[in-house]
């Protein structure tokens, strides 16, 4: 975790402090002290002292055993229920529902548990209860990546009205959503709003806790890294430094580091990496032993990278990922192994760079760190180009490429999330400002109804005349209200339809309802799908003829023509992995046809890629394509970055398939021919080896019945 986020989740849980949240607590001692608890219960009478026991240790048991703690959670609730104890009941519910939450991560249990407290609180008028339980399902709603209801419970939060010191927490977690949801100037109002309270009421009182004022350094820095993310880097440096001169009285380390960190990548992100050495330097002294340690020691060695001072930055970089090993900080090992790596290529020492690249990359996956697993097969390329390698180069750089391009997609369902959730929060306002304008020309009228009958004669015929020029002018206001509300969700409901057809352009139609109802995707078995794989022959030798702005190009141009040609037989496309082209057709719609169909298609793009060749001549690419046949797991992997994908054995044959095709052929498994033999006219290759797979009958499929319209039109690249 970069020193930055650490900076928001400390602030977090300070700001989440008092309201209602119980943490699973562990200590040295906590195994005697069950085991003592453990000892008395079986003896101990059934009245509230055992419901009290049965609650700590649903709490406290240290065995890490979460059923035992559901059980022990489970047996406090019915005792309280049958002794008709409402505080043991109340007690025993938050401890079952912090074991859903927090132990068997099962979510849907703790939300149902949650939703059970808080109708308890509703029914006893707990106002600082209801605060607690709402703050609660919105991080349970958080940490199943549902940013429009968690924000929704803190806008709940809000309504009612809570103390000024309670709103901090709710304004601190709103902002914490909105950050990880990407709406970063949502996030900043939340943080500002924080701020504005503290530093207007709370913190006007000399005598107030320490604890305030740590808060404040802490959002100051929150608000620092909402800048740096919105590229704002000026008001980011302002922030660091006033946290960092805040901090004089406080003298707390964490908050020195996490400032002079951030003031020293300030001075990194604007090319002025020799003024950001002082301020790593200063954090670097308060960050020992520390959480933070790591990354300032990497901050450091990238910094005397760029100045070229390649011996200090080789011995910091060393140093962190020492640092790392020792504290079993896998995330901060990938920093360190990448940092190496590129401080070995400018030595030119491969061998030592593409050991610690490969070492970062196992890292990478092992924790599923998608972006620093990118960035280390970006470097590694480099690495393989200069041990002249360029299969491996070509190989490393498609992976990046892969990544890169399943991390941009996973941003862009971000993106949409929260474009959708402006929408809906749109809407929410539209219809509030219809409601208050009928409720104000209600007031108004009986007003005047009040007043009139106060008068008589001719005050009462003035009187009806004003009201009706007020009824009139309010009448003509509302309509003029209406005109633009409803102009304005016509506004919302075009960029709704935006947002729902770039989402459909990233994920099949089904998985999109799914991921918009549920907030995530179940995954599922598909038995009968035939998959295809195409490749480019030569791509590396070719590209090379071509600059990167014609590689790019001709790319497009290809990839567009094979999409125009899937779309035609309803086939499914999966992804695209740098020069490789995947397919699948029989989901998510299963047919009867799904072999046929993706053979046809796969003859329409070889016959494409043919007269395109002939076009371009030495710059065209030839191509390969592998088809297979069988089941497939198909599903989106994670809840925050969504990338649609499918997996199976079935899958792997196919992209073998496609290795062992031959340019400008349609190869085939033994699979895939028992479907499509008395469609297509196949020639059996024999028994080939496939790697890892042994020998494996293969076929070429030559060509097929006529097929009208099978002609693709694509605009030509400019």
């Amino acid at each position: 975790m970069h020193i930055r986020a650490m900076c928001s989740v400390v602030v977090f849980l300070l700001l989440s402090m008092g309201c209602g949240t119980t943490v699973l607590a562990q200590s040295p001692g906590l195994q005697k002290t069950t085991d003592s608890l453990q000892k008395i219960l079986s003896a101990a009478p059934e009245d509230t002292g055992k419901v009290m026991m049965l609650t700590r240790l649903s709490a406290m048991d240290g065995t890490g055993d979460c059923k035992a703690k559901l059980g022990y959670g489970e047996r406090a609730l019915t005792l309280a229920q049958k002794l008709d104890w409402g505080t043991g009941i109340y007690n025993s519910l938050y401890k079952i529902a912090d074991v859903y939450r927090y132990c068997l991560k099962d979510y849907s249990a703790a939300m149902n548990t949650y939703q059970q407290l808080e109708q308890i609180a509703i029914d006893k008028n707990d106002k600082k209860g209801l605060i607690g339980v709402y703050t609660d399902k919105a991080t349970t709603y958080q940490l199943e990546g549902n940013y429009a209801a968690a924000i929704g419970y803190c806008d709940k939060i809000i309504q009612l009205k809570p103390r000024k010191d309670e709103i901090l927490g709710t304004l601190g977690n709103k902002g914490q959503f909105y950050a990880e949801l990407g709406n970063y100037p949502k996030a900043l109002d939340a943080y500002e709003q924080s701020l504005k309270i503290l530093n207007d009421t709370i913190l006007a009182d000399k005598l107030i806790p320490a604890s305030y004022r740590m808060m404040q350094m802490m959002l100051l820095l929150n608000v620092g890294d909402i800048y740096v993310q919105m590229k704002d880097y000026d008001k980011a440096l302002t922030n660091y430094n006033k946290a960092l001169s805040g901090n004089s009285i406080l003298k707390d380390k964490d908050i020195s580091v996490v400032a002079n960190n951030g003031i020293g990548n300030w001075y990194i992100l604007n090319n002025r990496s020799a003024e950001s050495i002082p301020y790593f330097l200063a954090a670097l002294t308060d960050a020992k032993n520390n959480i933070f340690e790591e990354e300032v020691l990497n901050n450091l060695a990238t910094a005397y990278f760029e100045q070229k001072d390649i011996e200090k930055a080789l011995a910091y970089a060393t140093r962190a990922r020492e640092t790392a090993t020792n504290h079993d900080n896998e995330p901060k090992q990938v920093w360190a192994y990448t940092t190496l790596g590129k401080i070995e290529n400018y030595r030119k020492q491969y061998s030592n760079a593409s050991g610690y690249l490969l070492q970062a990359i196992a890292v990478a996956q092992r924790n599923g760190a998608r972006n620093d697993e990118k960035n280390a097969w970006e470097v590694l390329s480099e690495t393989y180009s200069g041990m002249r390698q360029p299969q491996k180069a070509f190989e490393a750089y498609k992976q990046f490429i892969g990544l890169r391009d399943s991390i941009y997609n996973a941003d862009k369902a971000k993106e949409l999330t929260r474009l959708s959730m402006q929408g809906d929060f749109d809407r929410r306002q539209a219809a509030d400002s219809i409601r208050q304008a009928d409720e104000d020309k209600i007031a108004a009228f009986r007003l005047q109804r009040q007043r009139m009958m106060s008068y008589s004669g001719f005050a009462a015929v003035a009187v009806l005349l004003a009201l009706a020029f007020l009824i009139y002018r309010n009448y003509s206001s509302a309509k003029r209200s209406n005109a633009i509300i409803s102009a304005a969700n016509e506004t919302i409901k075009e960029e709704k339809q935006v947002s729902e057809n770039l989402l459909l352009n990233i994920l099949p139609q089904h998985v999109a309802e799914e991921l918009k109802a549920k907030g995530g995707v179940d995954a599922k078995r598909f038995d009968d799908v035939t998959i295809l794989f195409t490749d480019f022959v030569n791509f590396t030798t070719t590209a090379e003829k071509l600059t990167p702005e014609e590689l790019v190009a001709e790319l497009h141009y290809c990839f567009k023509a094979f999409d125009t040609i899937i779309g035609k037989y309803g086939i499914e496309k999966i992804k695209t992995i740098g020069d490789a082209y995947m397919a699948a057709s029989g989901l998510p719609s299963p047919n009867d046809h799904h072999a046929t169909d993706i053979i046809n298609a796969a003859i329409e793009i070889r016959d494409f890629m043919a007269a395109r060749k002939a076009t371009m001549g030495d710059s065209g690419f030839g191509i390969r394509i592998g088809i297979n046949s069988g089941s497939v797991v198909a599903g989106i992997v994670g809840i925050k970055k969504f990338s649609y994908d499918i997996w199976g054995d079935a899958v792997n044959i196919a992209a073998r398939m496609e290795q062992k095709s031959e340019p400008g052929r349609i190869n085939i498994s033994e699979t895939t021919y028992a479907l499509v033999k008395d469609n297509f006219s196949c020639s059996f290759r024999g028994e080939i080896d496939a790697k890892n797979k042994g020998l494996m009958n293969m076929y070429f499929a030559e060509k097929t019945v006529p097929v009208a319209n099978s002609q693709v039109t694509v605009t030509s690249p400019s």
